[in-house]
């Protein structure tokens, strides 16, 4: 697993799409509202799905590691973002 952020994309609104974030929460401790909340005011977008496959690669499920994402953006005070990533996460269930 990667150790440092990756950039993947960017965004319709140019901000930088990352990925390598799950080790951040499965290696330093970090939990997911502190991340999230981290990456998203410097305008870093965490790419969910490689999230949630880098999660799967540390033996969570898929429904495991959605629900942490999305509980975690509500931690973080992001309701908005997580009722869209939860939609989109659902999806691709």
């Amino acid at each position: 697993m990667r150790k440092h952020l990756e950039q993947v994309g960017i965004t319709t609104d140019d901000r930088p799409v990352v990925a390598s974030v799950f080790w951040l929460y499965d290696e330093r401790g970090l939990p997911f509202d502190v991340i999230f909340e981290s990456l998203l005011s410097k305008g870093l977008q965490p790419c969910w799905m490689s999230l949630i496959a880098e999660a799967e690669q540390a033996g969570w499920s898929y429904h495991k590691a959605s629900t942490a994402i999305v509980s975690g953006l509500w931690d973080a005070g992001y309701g908005l973002m997580a009722k869209r990533v939860e939609t989109v996460l659902e999806a691709g269930a």
